[in-house]
């Protein structure tokens, strides 16, 4: 909604949640705008859109996939040429040996429910899907604050009993807001945001 008000783009968001997708579709209701943005249900392992885009912006999103593989391709053949891709998503560091991917990846994949890429992972897509990086910058210091904040809002002792009452894997969410934590202030865990071009 931001980017069709105050950049008037055409704009279509995907996400695998009927919920997002119904309260972003009332939201933008509201704006007072030509071009209102769309929302569709879509799993991003498999995007069926057809139509050409100048940008694709991912959130938060490739390290929950299962088919980052197919989300490269499927990006390359959506992007008009010279398109970009603007990522931000986490990252485990390339050189970690085996005892610090136990202490600080594997808790962050159990509790997140991700599969953290790699730079070089990465960078395999983008070399085998006709795309190259044009910008990198790690801004793990300035997003690592999130969960300085959210430590503070799990002591709360009602949210631990409406977990127990739910899940395991809720409880193992909460718990890996600490993992998420120490794997920043390690290195091990990191946040970048990239751009890549189509050739």
């Amino acid at each position: 909604m931001y980017l069709a008000k105050k950049y008037e783009c055409n704009v279509t968001g995907i996400t695998i949640s009927p919920v997002q997708v119904e309260m972003a579709t009332e939201a933008s209701t509201k704006l007072d705008i030509k071009n209102k943005p769309q929302f569709k249900v879509m799993d991003a392992n498999d995007i069926t859109l057809n139509e050409k885009y100048d940008i694709i912006w991912s959130v938060e999103m490739i390290s929950h996939l299962n088919n980052r593989k197919n989300l490269f391709k499927r990006a390359s053949e959506l992007l008009k040429p010279g398109g970009r891709m603007c990522i931000t998503d986490w990252l485990a560091d390339d050189n970690l040996d085996k005892a610090s991917k136990l202490k600080y990846i594997e808790p962050i994949e159990k509790g997140m429910l991700v599969s953290l890429p790699t730079l070089t992972e990465y960078k395999k897509h983008i070399d085998n899907n006709g795309l190259r990086l044009v910008y990198y910058e790690d801004i793990s210091d300035r997003v690592s604050k999130t969960w300085d904040i959210t430590s503070e809002s799990i002591k709360n002792k009602a949210l631990w009993s409406l977990a127990r009452e739910h899940s395991k894997e809720f409880i193992e969410f909460l718990q890996s807001f600490k993992a998420m934590r120490n794997g920043f202030k390690s290195g091990a865990f990191r946040y970048p945001a990239m751009v890549l071009e189509k050739k």
